[in-house]
């Protein structure tokens, strides 16, 4: 009798004891990955699986540089007719600049296309674990367009931010997937980046579209964008070589210059490559550094710069170098 009475009270310590330790707090970590590549700020919610109603959304956080995320619970009313509770993480491929108030990149997917476009906001869901005082969800490495998308623009964001010094003057921007473009080419408004079909944008590729973002929006609001697009036909496709217009090859050059994705070593300012060139030379002629290249498309009014000569004359009213 005395053993059975022992066995009973000593698990009633270790059920007071676990509830003791679940009343205290819950502790979530975990690290996320793409492909093997941390996902940085991307927005992390805790949620709590219920049978008999939606999922209660716990908690939310962010992913650190490194993609690790951590946060304290309180832990949610169990409702499992097991007596157990699951809880899982939902990761979302939004992302916030230096904490701002806003969502400066969302990663987007047309899931349908007809008079009703349908959004369904990019994200990827973890397996589900146990309740427990400490919650170690481990390395989940996904491995998708959402994340790989995600990984690229972020990248090109930092770039920005880390080379000129500055926060872009692009925000938020959005980047749908699978658009049902007739292009096969990204196309970039102001504050849009629509991909083709099953795309895959690379680092250097969303350098370059987000550098043509930043230079539309520099250029005026998206009554003259659709206007100089119309104009100089931005969104056909373009290499390093072909001969197109001056607005077009100014607009897709530049990208190719701060992209690094190609040069030409030509005069002919129609041609993409050779407008990458020509804002290297004037780099290496007068000592301007990338920060004051981008300061010329800055300084200049709005819809005054479409092509590489007037973008050479407003380089010259600034530094007094030209080439």
């Amino acid at each position: 009798m005395a053993t059975v009475i022992s066995s009973l009270m000593l698990g009633t310590i270790l059920i007071i004891s676990l509830m003791s330790s679940l009343c205290s707090g819950i502790t979530v970590t975990g690290r996320i990955l793409c492909n093997s590549s941390p996902v940085v700020y991307a927005k992390v919610r805790l949620y709590d699986v219920d049978i008999n109603s939606a999922d209660d959304e716990l908690k939310n956080t962010y992913s650190d540089l490194s993609g690790n995320f951590a946060m304290t619970v309180t832990p949610p009313v169990d409702d499992e007719p097991n007596g157990s509770s699951d809880v899982y993480i939902k990761v979302e491929y939004k992302y916030w600049l230096y904490g701002t108030s806003w969502d400066v990149l969302t990663i987007e997917k047309i899931e349908s296309i007809s008079t009703f476009h349908i959004y369904v906001v990019g994200s990827d869901v973890s397996d589900h674990k146990s309740m427990a005082s400490t919650i170690d969800f481990g390395t989940l490495n996904f491995n998708n367009e959402y994340c790989k998308t995600y990984v690229s623009m972020v990248s090109a964001i930092h770039n920005f931010a880390w080379n000129i010094n500055s926060v872009s003057p692009v925000t938020p921007i959005r980047v749908t997937l699978n658009s049902g473009i007739s292009s096969t080419t990204p196309i970039t408004y102001i504050n849009d980046i629509y991909l083709p079909d099953h795309y895959d944008l690379t680092s250097t590729r969303a350098n370059y579209e987000y550098a043509r973002a930043i230079m539309h929006r520099e250029d005026g609001d998206l009554t003259h964008y659709n206007i100089m697009s119309n104009d100089y036909n931005y969104d056909q496709v373009h290499d390093c070589v072909t001969s197109t217009n001056y607005g077009d090859a100014f607009d897709h050059g530049f990208a190719a210059w701060w992209s690094g994705s190609c040069t030409n070593s030509g005069s002919d300012y129609k041609i993409d490559g050779n407008v990458a060139y020509g804002i290297e030379q004037l780099q290496t002629t007068c000592g301007t550094s990338d920060n004051g290249i981008w300061n010329v498309t800055g300084s200049a009014c709005a819809g005054s710069i479409h092509s590489f000569y007037d973008f050479n004359n407003k380089h010259y009213e600034l530094y007094h170098c030209k080439i």
